[in-house]
């Protein structure tokens, strides 16, 4: 694993600047003190003082190229504290695939079945499964997998796989060549490190053997170790490379993660934490704008409130018509009783 986050510039530029600074002003000093034992000395006459080291001058020379040189270690300086200033925003993108990067490889105790999901889950993780259509979820933005430590998962998955199904193939062929017999149709062995750690065991679970028959599987299965040694040899060898190298790349990428913390200090954390709480904001606003979504009218709603209000607008106007006709014809039956009274 290689990682590309800081340039060399900027892992030694203090240290640098340190160092030119110290080493100048020591130089300064030596010199400045040189030349008043000079001058003070009476063994030299006056010509040869004023010929070797003139004390005002040479004062004024440090004087001014001490200044020079500060300005120039400063301009350096901020030059490239604004370039890293510069970079944030790719830094930021970087500094949370390392994260998660150092999260995924942080030590843990694992088997050799749980080494070999391991190593699947992490190629596609970062995208190395060959398929241009599946996008990683950790990008290679600040660092990459080297072509050793690609090849020595290989060769680690690859020696797994030889020898479980050489073995497989081997125990298999022992049980139907002895026609032992099994307490299932087809017995394999699906973890050859279980297997050789709990011989019993696997035997119990998947043979139904004598005690005889129990003596024999034992002595063949001892004689396939002795046969397999310089295989096991081998393949051990990888597995304690390949978990030196995952050891390796937390503890690096845990690094670098702690060295972006360092230079970019809150201004980092709190950007992050602005676009996780954004995140979230816009992910309770599309849950409310759904609820909102169907609760909301549609057209034919309305169409149908306003055929309902239509008819019992309609409704109204009907019964209105019908007290004003009652009305009008006891206006008329009033007003005709008058007259005959009259």
């Amino acid at each position: 694993m290689k990682f590309r986050i800081f340039t060399i510039q900027e892992y030694i530029y203090k240290w640098l600047s340190s160092i030119i600074v110290l080493l100048f002003t020591v130089g300064s000093i030596v010199l400045f003190l040189y030349s008043k034992n000079i001058n003070a000395d009476t063994n030299v006459n006056t010509a040869e003082k004023i010929s070797l080291l003139n004390t005002d001058l040479l004062t004024f020379l440090i004087s001014i190229g001490y200044a020079l040189l500060l300005f120039l270690v400063n301009i350096y300086i901020t030059s490239i504290s604004t370039t890293t200033q510069n970079m944030f925003y790719r830094r930021k993108e970087q500094y949370v695939n390392l994260r998660e990067l150092a999260s995924v490889y942080k030590e843990k105790e694992r088997s050799d079945r749980r080494l070999h999901s391991f190593i699947f889950m992490t190629q596609g993780l970062t995208g190395r499964t060959g398929k241009k259509e599946l996008k990683p979820i950790i990008k290679l933005e600040g660092f990459h997998f080297t072509n050793k430590y690609e090849s020595l998962e290989n060769s680690f998955i690859d020696q797994q796989s030889e020898l479980k199904s050489e073995w497989d193939d081997r125990v298999r062929n022992y049980i139907q060549s002895r026609k032992l017999k099994t307490k299932f149709m087809n017995v394999h062995i699906f973890d050859l490190a279980e297997f050789l750690n709990d011989i019993d065991g696997w035997t119990s679970k998947n043979l139904e053997l004598n005690l005889d028959q129990s003596k024999q599987f034992n002595n063949f299965i001892s004689r396939l170790k002795r046969e397999y040694k310089e295989n096991f040899k081998k393949y051990e060898k990888t597995k304690r490379q390949l978990n030196r190298e995952i050891t390796k790349i937390h503890n690096r990428a845990n690094s670098q993660v702690q060295r972006l913390e360092r230079v970019y200090g809150e201004r980092l954390s709190d950007s992050i934490n602005s676009e996780y709480n954004l995140v979230n904001n816009l992910q309770v606003l599309e849950r409310l704008i759904q609820e909102l979504d169907g609760k909301m009218l549609t057209y034919e709603d309305y169409q149908e409130l306003a055929s309902e209000s239509n008819e019992g607008i309609e409704e109204y106007l009907r019964n209105m018509d019908l007290r004003l006709r009652v009305v009008s014809e006891n206006v008329e039956e009033l007003l005709t009783h008058d007259d005959d009274f009259c």
